[in-house]
């Protein structure tokens, strides 16, 4: 693995390029080849090489899906927040584990709280038209 300075004028002096799984301190441009992935948490940077699955899945939204394979329900709730302005809160603690696949709909937001429901026993509770409860059921909902 190697980290790099770009040579690209156009962009800032402390900009890097990183091979794969390499994380980086204060990075501000990450060069990317075909099958790989960036990720962040503040300013560390790691890149990691993709299988051919996983980049398929991920790149569905292009298609208009959304497609999940055994990810927990907090992920999953994450990232269908990208795509609505209904705010989904887990408030049973227990569900934010849960893991979930399907592929759904960009904008289906209710076959997705259906197939909570029926296949996983999560209990929806819409608070307003803008703001979802989900919980266990034997949870209990306040």
């Amino acid at each position: 693995p190697t980290v790099e300075k770009a040579a690209n004028e156009n962009i800032k002096s402390d900009a890097i390029t990183v091979s794969p799984a390499v994380p980086v301190q204060a990075a501000t441009f990450v060069s990317l080849e075909k099958g790989q992935a960036a990720s962040f948490d503040s300013q560390v940077y790691t890149v990691r090489d993709l299988p051919e699955e996983e980049l398929t899945r991920q790149l569905a939204w292009s298609q208009g899906l959304l497609v999940f394979d055994n990810e927990p329900l907090k992920d999953v709730i994450a990232e269908v927040g990208r795509y609505t302005d209904v705010r989904i809160e887990i408030i049973d603690s227990a569900l934010a584990d849960l893991e979930v696949g399907g592929r759904f709909r960009v904008g289906r937001l209710d076959a997705l709280l259906e197939a909570l429901v029926v296949g996983f026993g999560v209990e929806v509770r819409r608070v307003n038209e803008k703001h979802i409860h989900l919980s266990s059921r034997s949870h209990g909902i306040e």
